[in-house]
């Protein structure tokens, strides 16, 4: 095993670091390295081949209670947004699963951070392992879909950071180049034509509803590859969809940065936990949806740049996939009392106040389908899926459902007061008989 002295150092000491360094070109040496499963808190291991297919980009750390390491770990999460949808970054230190698992939970991280407690292999086959406290240097690789290094920097200062402008270049160039010769040809021959065609329709607000879409989606080509790239075509679909909801705006949104939330799911540091309780599909839907909702409830909500409405859509889906998993774990540690427990209070349950508040809101929905779906929603307590799986003469596709219970929700929540009005009625009424 080779050894060198004088690759690192901390301060005025120099470290000795064992393993080989590795090279571009290289083959990236396979690996067996732990996270912590939060679904039933177990420890899983990970290795090379399960991300098979995709760009990664390893940041290794001495370890997550280190300041330095803890600042780079963050600058990381900040550029996720910047990734190409077939990247991925982990985050790699000798942390136990548990304490990385309790830091990305406090610091809102969700790239996924792999421990390489339980042995010295990644460390020896990666270069980076540190004789001096069995710590991991500093140090920072780019794996392609072919699992080649096409990057590797190996940070000699112990203070230092790594260039993270270079290794987004690479992973950005691995992207683009999985993607082909004849994708590369296809977006130069659909740049000039948008280009011919956008000439003389500059301004974003005068296009039409198909070219700003044509538009839109060379600027997110440009972004994945780390082009220079104009926010302003993106931004006005945004704007349109969230001050004049037109619902044709609103679909082409969803159509246009579907396949980047699903990129953003893959990379989620809970997607293994989330995948067992919903599909990727359902999240990403009421990811939208809550994204929708805000822009409702919220009319100052702007964007100014592509990377904030990314920023916004990423936090709309951790939030989805948060609450999923906090509702299926408080379902499984709180066990409610049953009826006949000694200490449950009995209820009695005002029949005539539930049904005078489904009136009113029957009355809110004029459409005899709204009403239909309003009941298997929120009645029912159907998911969007099994309303299609169930009712397939009624609704046959999934993105009707929830344009409609958007709809649905939107009017509910500007008529809320008729709602608490009828309710307090109810309740008027029976405490006075």
């Amino acid at each position: 095993m080779e050894d060198y002295t004088g690759e690192a150092y901390s301060g005025n000491m120099q470290l000795t670091v064992i393993g080989r360094q590795l090279q571009p070109g290289d083959s990236a040496p396979d690996f067996n390295l732990d996270y912590l499963d939060l679904t039933d808190t177990a420890v899983r291991t990970v290795h090379l081949a399960d991300s098979a297919g995709m760009v990664r980009l390893l940041s290794v750390v001495n370890t997550l209670e280190n300041p330095v390491c803890q600042r780079v770990t963050r600058h990381w999460e900040s550029l996720c947004t910047d990734l190409p949808p077939n990247a991925c970054i982990y985050t790699v230190s000798r942390d136990m699963p548990q304490l990385q698992a309790l830091w990305q939970d406090t610091e809102g991280v969700m790239h996924q951070a792999l421990s390489a407690h339980r042995s010295q292999q990644f460390g020896h086959e990666y270069g980076v392992w540190l004789e001096h406290g069995h710590l991991l240097p500093r140090a920072v690789f780019v794996i392609d879909r072919d699992d080649c290094i096409v990057y590797a920097e190996y940070v000699a200062a112990q203070i230092g950071e790594p260039d993270y402008a270079a290794a987004m270049e690479a992973v950005h160039q691995a992207g683009f180049k999985s993607a082909g010769v004849q994708g590369t040809i296809a977006h130069a021959v659909e740049s000039s034509s948008i280009a011919t065609r956008v000439q003389m329709e500059e301004n974003p607000k005068n296009m039409s509803l198909s070219v700003l879409a044509d538009r839109c989606m060379m600027e997110i080509s440009n972004h994945r590859r780390g082009e220079a790239c104009n926010d302003q075509y993106c931004l006005e679909i945004f704007r349109r969809a969230m001050l004049e909801r037109d619902d044709s705006v609103w679909a082409l949104l969803v159509e246009r940065f579907d396949e980047y939330m699903m990129g953003l799911f893959r990379r989620h540091v809970r997607r293994e936990a989330a995948s067992r309780l919903d599909t990727p599909e359902n999240y990403i839907a009421r990811a939208f949806e809550r994204f929708w909702l805000a822009a409702v409830h919220n009319q100052q909500l702007r964007f100014t740049t592509l990377a904030a409405a990314l920023c916004y859509l990423r936090s709309c889906l951790n939030g989805a996939i948060v609450d999923t998993l906090r509702a299926y774990s408080r379902s499984k540690e709180v066990v409610l009392p049953g009826p006949d427990f000694p200490d449950e209070p009995a209820v009695e349950v005002d029949e005539e106040e539930g049904q005078g508040v489904w009136e009113a809101i029957q009355n809110m929905l004029p459409k005899e389908r709204e009403r239909r779906l309003a009941y298997l929603l929120f009645h029912c307590n159907l998911k969007p899926r099994e309303i299609v799986r169930l009712c397939p003469q009624e609704f046959s596709e999934v993105q009707e459902i929830y344009r409609m219970r958007r709809n649905i929700i939107e009017r509910l929540s500007r008529d809320s007061d008729q709602i608490r009005w009828k309710m307090s009625g109810s309740q008027k009424t029976s405490a006075s008989e």
